[in-house]
């Protein structure tokens, strides 16, 4: 029983030492541990500022690829996803594009290679063709009325 009672007496004198010798932490110490905290906090609020941005952004881009009210398509002139692919990707077995889709990528082609600057969004084909500096020996009425048809046509 002595042992239990010499140990809680330590015990008692260390917790007397101890809050004897109490010292107060360093300015610079108390000054970064506030800096850390307001580190952590705004590096959150910017954690959730940036999640509801590209879910609000996820939500509007739904809506590109959507058809218009009369069910027609947007359709960019950007560069096609094939040309930017690895040769590898390209040349994969399986998948060939078809009549319709090659008709409309080599309008694309044509249309990016002879116009200056971008066309507008709501722009028709023949709006884009008109500012379109075709060369003489291209057969502009011909890739009108072939885009058309694979555009607006039916597929069967």
């Amino acid at each position: 029983m002595q042992q239990v009672g010499a140990r809680s007496d330590t015990f008692e004198r260390l917790l007397k030492l101890a809050a004897a010798r109490h010292v107060e932490l360093p300015v610079w110490l108390k000054t970064a541990g506030e800096l850390l905290s307001y580190l952590i906090f705004i590096g959150i609020h910017l954690l959730v500022l940036h999640l509801a941005v590209r879910a609000v952004g996820r939500y509007f881009l739904a809506f590109r690829g959507a058809p218009e009210e009369n069910g027609d398509l947007s359709e960019p002139l950007d560069a096609d996803t094939a040309e930017s692919l690895s040769p590898l990707r390209v040349t994969l077995p399986g998948r060939r594009l078809s009549e319709r889709e090659e008709i409309r990528r080599d309008y694309r082609r044509a249309i990016r290679r002879y116009r200056k600057g971008r066309p507008a969004a709501g722009e028709t084909p023949s709006e884009i063709e008109a500012e379109t500096a075709f060369p003489k020996g291209l057969d502009a009425e011909g890739l009108h009325e072939r885009y058309e048809r694979a555009r607006y046509g039916r597929s069967e």
